[in-house]
């Protein structure tokens, strides 16, 4: 089987779990007043977009208006594969902020709802200023109430709220972004107090103040908030001319995936995370107990759970059979009989690694062929190691015999010591250790008289 036979063969087993996935924020429907491309295709022309851009989620918004599903639906036909979110981009007037603007500015803030809720969008709209002052009639019209109320109620209703900018009467990519006001007092209350779900920066630079340990110039400290990055696209070419995108790492591409990984830092990105340490990507096991098994891993943490008999043993006991991986002496017998019971006699393994280099190799061992293992490379070349000569991919597995043996034996945590990271810093800073342990025995001679003669010199103080 060759690499991509493998991927490809991957995709139907369980999944890896969460992944990083592309959401766009703030885009605006082709049906928006100041929408700035009206040509007919213009629905065709930004679907087109979001799809050549691979975006998982894209958050469709008007002004002070929800667009509906049928114009969902039809922008959704040109990009099938991106979760349109229905959204509005509505004003909310602050009394000041601080020092930096004069009075009835306001910003506009990017609220979102679940595309899966019955009924009209702009119910929530209706409800908020059934509840709140909002100030209706020509341009401006927005919300007057504090936007701490404000906020808190559209988060209490399931939906996201997040800043965009200030405005002042300019267009919109001239206005104060949060990027200009990120060290203002009123604003970082507002912060503080959980008034957003996130805020929209342009530079990712920005993000970083927002990490929790920061302060002003001024000496506040900056809240920690999760910050996304977005385009404001008024044109379907915006998208990709503005680069400003936010990586989310999802399971599912769903809203509510996407509202819960903006409750994380680590799980929110401005720029495309680099995997750059080696890992496993996927294993397939053929045998006797487990019959036909493909099982994706994801590059973070995994977890394997499940009842008694569920196969997690023999799931880590068939990575470490395929990449070769040692095992304690006094366990061999049994973890071989192991290997025996779910290979059987004609079974294999197959593993997908990926190196810190990029590439990606396929490793096979069969179960009556224990001395061999295939490796094959991203040009499908077959290449054979012997088992003697070691794991072909550096990886560590601890099972329950290396935590058995790790407990009654210290040779065995020496041993599992000397296999976590590169084995010659290890030998080195264990030579280092002796060096010093030596150097520390040919002292306490010299030691042992000096207390010897500061205890006689002590009883000679006494008598005195």
């Amino acid at each position: 089987m060759t690499v991509a036979e493998f991927k490809w063969a991957l995709k139907k087993g369980t999944g890896p779990g969460a992944q990083w996935r592309k959401a766009e924020f703030h885009v605006h429907a082709p049906a928006s007043s100041d929408y700035q491309y009206r040509e007919a295709d213009s629905v065709a022309k930004l679907g087109e977009a979001l799809k050549s851009q691979e975006l998982s989620f894209a958050v469709i918004l008007k002004h002070e208006a929800f667009p509906s599903r049928e114009e969902l639906t039809a922008l959704n036909a040109h990009c099938p594969n991106s979760k349109l979110i229905p959204g509005a981009e509505i004003n909310v007037f602050v009394d000041a902020i601080s020092k930096k603007v004069n009075k009835d500015y306001f910003f506009h803030c990017i609220l979102a709802v679940d595309p899966e809720s019955d009924g009209d969008y702009r119910y929530i709209l209706n409800k908020a200023q059934e509840r709140f002052s909002h100030r209706s009639g020509s341009y401006p019209a927005g919300f007057t109430s504090s936007i701490l109320d404000l906020g808190r109620f559209f988060r209490e209703e399931g939906a996201l709220f997040i800043p965009a900018h200030l405005h002042q009467g300019k267009s919109a990519e001239n206005s104060r972004s949060i990027d200009d006001i990120y060290g203002d007092e009123a604003f970082l209350g507002f912060v503080r107090d959980g008034a957003f779900d996130a805020l929209e920066v342009r530079d990712p630079t920005t993000a970083r103040f927002f990490d929790g340990r920061q302060k002003t110039k001024d000496g506040l400290e900056i809240p920690h908030s999760i910050c996304v990055a977005s385009s404001d696209a008024h044109h379907h070419e915006h998208i990709a001319s503005r680069g400003r995108t936010t990586w989310v790492r999802v399971e599912d591409n769903t809203y509510r995936e996407l509202t819960a990984a903006l409750s994380f830092r680590h799980r929110v990105a401005l720029s495309r995370p680099v995997e750059s340490h080696p890992r496993i990507i996927g294993v397939h096991i053929v045998g006797s107990f487990i019959p036909d098994a493909w099982v994706s891993l994801n590059e973070g943490l995994n977890a394997l759970i499940g009842g008694k008999g569920a196969g997690k043993t023999a799931l880590l006991e068939c990575l470490r059979f395929v990449l070769n991986t040692p095992v304690p002496k006094e366990r061999a017998e049994s973890v071989n009989r192991h290997i025996d019971h779910v290979l059987g006699p004609s079974g294999y393994v197959e593993c997908l690694v990926k190196r810190d280099d990029g590439t990606e190799s396929l490793l096979t061992r069969r179960a009556d062929s224990r001395d061999r293992i295939s490796v094959t490379d991203f040009s499908d070349s077959i290449n054979w190691r012997n088992a003697s000569d070691g794991p072909p991919f550096p990886i560590s597995i601890l099972g329950w015999h290396e935590i058995e043996a790790v407990a009654d034996r210290a040779q065995a945590r020496v041993e599992l010591v000397d296999r976590v990271g590169d084995p010659s810093v290890v030998r080195t800073a264990h030579e280092k250790i002796k060096e010093q342990i030596e150097r520390a025995r040919d002292r306490v001679p010299l030691l042992q008289r000096q207390i010897k003669k500061l205890d006689a010199g002590l009883k000679e103080l006494w008598e005195l």
